[in-house]
């Protein structure tokens, strides 16, 4: 069996790093153990009902595998990797969510397994890489990039672009001497990789960036020689190559607002400050974070630690702490870019998840790692007392994505200026029948919108004020629910239901005419409204306009040919103007239906006597 040598020969390297195996194995082992729960959760109808339960008669055929080249995500995104993981799972699990959540924790515990294999390739202590990677693992800031299904994708990137590193560190060493066999299995794996990771997220591209900084950090001979001036050169095709298909896919930008999207990704600079508090101090968790809502304090307390730890450490080296920096920035700063910048911004955690490689080699260039021994009590046990409240954290934290009711309602709470949190919240309220806890977090929803907050979310508006009133209606309060659908109706004047509930409340009030004109403004959005149509015949009928009454009562028949209680009023209207032929044609055609007049009175339709008298008729 393979032994490694390492610097530590006690009980640590015995237990956890004497064959090479076992690191990844007690790796393996603390990541499920942490995750495990998360293969009895459900969706959280957050983006994953778009990708998987909406999109599933797509996915849910194998046979479009090929296809998934041509399609966007999400409106604005190019993710066929991601989105062929997705078909995969359908393929194997249906809609079963176990199987998503299945795949999400192999791909961290394989992106575990490689941060290990990265750190420990650039040189650094083998006890020392495997305490971070298993702090990685359990780590409460990546809860979201496993726990919610939609996090996939930054799972799917971290182990391509981990995989690329290996191979490219590997390369770059200054005793790589392969056979030309291996050198081009080496730089076909390295092509594939990028590749894949490019088809997986738009940020794929910024390994190319990565690619020449770790080349020009830790190659050996000449910056620009032939070789490298190659690798850029096929890189620089592959890149074509995928914009050319993102563009046949996603569709041209050249409307897209691109001073408003520089705005937006210039506004999102100060979130690195917050990001790392979180990756040092995970407190403030949530699950839909946005700027107002976001914490400094421990960002700015780490910064300035971080910033004086140099000056405590023995033997700095300044090209791996810039090499650390750069990955963290090269691989955040474009989760800042937005393709809306009209939509709200928010600052998900589950984007720290491969900058935060960049954190860890900066953590291994300075005190205590850098200076204190890999065999330091100090050293292990501060990580393994850390470990485990990192793995405490995670399990509490993991539960907000356990199902809907347990994510929105962590939303709101988290992040009491989020627009979309309060919908969100809402709407899951609504569902489960808790109307008031329903207006409570749509009027904060409104009072962020009325405050002019920088947070919002104006499609949704119209919706929100539709919904109030309909649960105003349901609790007897018309004077509300009428306010509601008027703004309805000055915010989106095409809702034709929202006239339709108008009426009704008008009706109410014995206001006749303005009943008619909401109704009759109804038919017009939708001409296929039949309850508008029956309502405006009723008000016709009841004026004494029978002529009106029956015409529109004849559309709703041709729209829904089966109403019975349509067909009970023109045969009551014709029967009282004496038009018998007419009138026991609408009995009969009753009568063929199976309705009969004890039918009509379980209906609660007292049938008239003449009626009753053709419904005998053979």
């Amino acid at each position: 069996m393979t032994k490694v040598p390492v610097n530590n020969t006690g009980w640590f390297t015995r237990l956890f790093l004497q064959r090479i195996w076992q690191p990844y194995i007690w790796i393996i082992l603390a990541g499920f153990a942490v995750y495990g729960q998360a293969l009895s959760f459900d969706y959280v109808t957050f983006d994953d009902d778009v990708l998987i339960l909406d999109n599933y008669s797509f996915i849910g055929k194998i046979s479009n595998l090929p296809s998934v080249f041509g399609q966007k995500v999400l409106n604005h995104y190019y993710r066929p990797v991601q989105i062929a993981s997705y078909m995969i799972d359908a393929w194997l699990g249906g809609k079963d969510p176990y199987v998503y959540h299945f795949t999400n924790i192999i791909l961290h515990l394989a992106a575990s397994c490689l941060l290990f294999a990265f750190l420990a390739g650039m040189g650094y202590s083998r006890d020392k890489v495997f305490l971070l990677a298993m702090l990685f693992s359990v780590h409460p800031l990546f809860t979201q990039v496993v726990s919610w299904i939609p996090g996939r994708g930054d799972l799917l990137l971290s182990v391509f672009a981990l995989g690329f590193f290996v191979i490219l560190r590997k390369m770059l060493h200054k005793d790589y001497k392969p056979r030309p066999a291996a050198a081009l299995r080496h730089t076909a794996m390295l092509m594939l990789l990028f590749l894949l990771s490019l088809f997986t997220k738009e940020s794929g591209i910024a390994l190319l960036a990565m690619a020449g900084l770790c080349m020009v950090i830790f190659g050996s001979g000449k910056i620009f020689n032939t070789q490298r001036i190659f690798f850029f050169i096929a890189y620089g095709v592959v890149i074509l190559l995928w914009m050319s298909m993102r563009k046949h896919a996603v569709g041209t930008s050249a409307g897209q607002d691109v001073l408003g999207t520089l705005s937006i990704t210039l506004s999102g600079l100060p979130a690195i400050v917050p990001f790392t508090g979180k990756f040092f101090i995970p407190a403030y968790l949530t699950v839909m974070p946005v700027m107002p809502d976001l914490s400094f304090i421990y960002g700015f307390m780490t910064l300035l630690l971080l910033a004086a730890l140099p000056f405590f450490t023995n033997d700095r080296r300044w090209k791996y702490i810039f090499f650390g920096l750069a990955w963290f920035l090269v691989f955040l700063l474009p989760t800042f870019i937005r393709a809306d910048p009209k939509g709200e911004v928010h600052f998900y955690e589950h984007r720290m998840y491969l900058p935060s490689v960049g954190l860890m080699v900066i953590l291994l260039e300075l005190f205590p790692f850098r200076n204190l021994p890999a065999n330091s009590r100090a050293l292990l046990f501060s990580c393994g007392a850390v470990f485990l409240v990192f793995a405490l954290i995670n399990i509490n934290y993991s539960r907000n994505f356990s199902d809907k009711f347990h994510f929105w309602e962590k939303a709101a709470k988290g992040s009491p200026h989020s627009s979309v949190a309060h919908i969100g919240a809402g709407n899951v309220y609504y569902l489960e029948g808790d109307l008031d806890r329903t207006v409570e977090e749509y009027r904060k929803y409104i009072s962020l919108k009325e405050g002019d907050a920088i947070t919002h979310y104006n499609l949704a508006e119209p919706e929100i004020h539709y919904n109030l009133g309909a649960i105003y209606l349901r609790q007897g309060k018309a004077a509300e629910a009428k306010k509601e659908f008027l703004s309805v109706t000055r915010i989106n004047p095409e809702i034709a239901e929202a006239y339709f509930k108008l009426g009704m409340i008008y009706n109410n009030e014995s206001k006749a005419d303005s009943a008619a004109m909401m109704w009759q403004k109804c038919t017009e959005l939708d001409p296929r409204s039949t309850d508008a149509y029956n309502n405006l015949a009723l008000l016709s009928y009841n004026a004494g306009q029978t002529g009106k009454a029956a015409v529109l009562w004849q559309k709703v028949l041709s729209l829904r040919p089966a109403s019975v209680d349509v067909i009970y009023n023109l045969a009551l209207l014709y029967s009282r103007q004496n038009s018998r032929d007419s009138a026991r044609a609408y009995v009969r055609l009753m009568k063929q239906g199976g309705i009969d007049t004890r039918r009509l009175q379980q209906m609660g339709i007292q049938p008239d006597s003449v009626l009753v008298k053709y419904f005998e008729e053979k």
